[in-house]
């Protein structure tokens, strides 16, 4: 049997808390660890519509990406669609957890993947915490590298829009200047 804290323990330690910003809160953010777990639904972002797709399939916890509690709660009442919802959600007894800007930061987090899906060379973080750091494993938000060869912003951008298999991305510049190097800063 897998209880909350099993599940919690590992995205700890995926995501480890002490990478988010000061100003963030992540972690888990409603539930009781000693909760069995049969079943997780992730989102991005937790909505009313994620939070009924959620009890209608009976998962026990979500994993968004940002937290639903980032400003301090001054009331839990029906009178708020979000109050509503986290009603609804601890009725239901499901849990919430968030890593937000912790797997932003974290060594094999979504900028890390991003920069290995597009062959970065010599990744390095584009905001670094010195103070996370360690010699084998650079810490910070955001990464950046140099791409495999030169390429124009043309041919960037066709080589990103198949591998985040989108049709479309802003972008700014001249299309035919030579690009070396790409910034990833996601979250």
């Amino acid at each position: 049997m897998i209880r909350l804290q099993d599940v919690v323990a590992y995205l700890r330690e995926f995501a480890p808390p002490e990478l988010a910003e000061d100003w963030d809160n992540v972690g888990l953010l409603i539930g009781d660890t000693a909760d069995e777990i049969r079943s997780v639904l992730t989102c991005l972002t937790l909505t009313p519509n994620v939070a009924d797709e959620a009890i209608s399939r009976g998962v026990q916890l979500i994993v968004t990406h940002h937290p639903v509690l980032f400003r301090p709660v001054q009331r839990l009442t029906a009178e708020t669609s979000e109050g509503r919802m986290l009603l609804s959600l601890i009725r239901a007894g499901i849990s919430v957890y968030s890593p937000h800007t912790s797997y932003d930061s974290a060594a094999d987090g979504i900028n890390a993947q991003l920069a290995r899906l597009f062959d970065l060379q010599d990744v390095r973080p584009l905001r670094p915490n010195e103070s996370l750091a360690s010699e084998t494993q650079p810490i910070g938000s955001g990464r950046w590298g140099s791409l495999p060869s030169t390429m124009s912003l043309r041919e960037l951008i066709a080589h990103i829009k198949p591998a985040l298999k989108v049709s479309t991305v802003q972008f700014v510049g001249n299309l035919d200047r030579p690009v070396t190097k790409l910034g990833i800063a996601c979250g």
